[in-house]
């Protein structure tokens, strides 16, 4: 097999990166094979409970808040080493070990805050249409830095609703399989329903009003969204309706928002820069960001793909023993072409994929776990050999 020539070098010398032992991998994998459930509580709607499988939250929420800075890092084995003990292992509802209810109170805030973001990345991917989840926080940074803005200067304290430190941001811009935006916004934390507070949501409905991308258009329904998670631990006495669940509501936009630039190119490639990282790839993240092309060469990427259910997939990192790629049909345009008219041609080689469109029609069936993890955008996460990881 042909190794693709990568034309810029990911490791920067650096080693490359060595995982833990093949029994740590083993024993926490297979603590979260698991299906779990949780209560949704859309605004204006009946609740209704949904399952999912674990392991696919912990690579959510990997993606959405966690990303790998140095290859060589236990980080790139992110938050399932960090955090898969503190679920309660077994199918059920979702819960949080008993142990939990004694973490110092920053440890409780970081947690909840991750997990409720891989939570909200989730439904996101299997509710809202979304394809690309990326940070919302650099483009408005980018917005606010320049002079032509009107708020250049001011902080997000000129329409009186960003709060005095000026850190009323949602947390991300998403792009649907129609190419239009969607802002959103999570809030979580370990408790009741409750344990979020009115504020805290209120604010979260403040921060995906307060911006409006200039460049895409944002979905006329659900175009903002603000996720409110909580988390419960396995020794609660729970009544009905008040276990592990996640509020949802869409709130209606602000008359006067800050604008952001942003397109649907730049959205896609910040999404799969967010790959990249937490893959300890922090260089091809980079470079794939700033405009450099071709990454890779298209020929070898071809030639060293490997079949998965009928559809060449293109491996380049690994996270917790997981093989991570892309479909090839993806990998080729977004490392290869210009970036502009990304998107588009995202769009289509994501609408043509055998793969994903049987995904789709599956997306409510029970899962196979023998089959590998396909995210909307592409992305494709498999289990090493036991081989490979010894």
């Amino acid at each position: 097999m042909i190794a693709p020539h990568v034309l810029l070098n990911p490791w920067l010398g650096r080693p490359f990166p060595i995982g833990p032992p093949l029994s740590l991998f083993t024993a926490l994998w297979a603590r979260v094979q698991a299906d779990v459930e949780f209560d949704l509580r859309p605004v204006g709607f009946p609740s209704v409970v949904e399952s999912v499988p674990a392991e696919e939250l912990l690579l959510a929420t990997g993606l959405a808040a966690s990303p790998a800075t140095l290859p060589t890092q236990f980080g790139e084995w992110g938050f399932l080493f960090e955090h898969a003990e503190s679920l309660r292992p077994g199918p059920g509802q979702l819960r949080l070990v008993a142990r939990a209810a004694t973490w110092d109170s920053h440890v409780k805030g970081l947690f909840s805050d991750r997990f409720g973001m891989g939570i909200a990345a989730w439904l996101l991917w299997k509710w809202f249409d979304v394809v690309h989840v990326a940070d919302a926080a650099a483009f408005i940074g980018r917005a606010m830095a320049d002079p032509q803005n009107p708020y250049y200067g001011r902080g997000l304290t000129s329409l009186g609703l960003y709060g005095s430190s000026g850190r009323y941001k949602p947390d991300f811009f998403c792009l649907t399989s129609q190419n239009e935006a969607i802002i959103a916004e999570s809030k979580a934390a370990i408790g009741p329903p409750s344990a979020v507070s009115v504020t805290e949501r209120t604010k979260g409905k403040e921060q995906t009003r307060n911006v409006s991308p200039v460049g895409v258009r944002v979905r006329a329904g659900c175009g903002r969204v603000v996720f409110a998670t909580n988390l419960r631990l396995e020794n609660d006495r729970v009544r009905a309706g008040a276990d592990t669940g996640v509020h949802i509501e869409d709130p209606e936009g602000s008359h006067d928002p800050l604008p952001v630039s942003v397109t649907a190119d730049e959205i896609v490639i910040a999404s799969y820069a967010r790959l990249f990282d937490l893959c300890g790839l922090d260089p091809i993240g980079w470079a794939l960001t700033a405009g450099f092309r071709p990454l890779v060469d298209s020929h070898a990427v071809q030639e060293s793909s490997v079949d998965v259910e009928g559809e060449p997939v293109w491996f380049f990192g690994r996270v917790w023993g997981l093989r991570i790629g892309l479909l090839t049909r993806v990998a080729k345009p977004l490392l290869t072409a210009s970036t502009d008219g990304i998107a588009a041609r995202i769009r289509e080689a994501c609408l043509s994929s055998p793969i994903l469109q049987r995904r789709a029609r599956r997306q409510h069936e029970v899962p196979d776990r023998r089959r590998a993890i396909v995210l909307p955008n592409g992305t494709v996460a498999r289990a090493l050999p036991a081989d490979f990881l010894g």
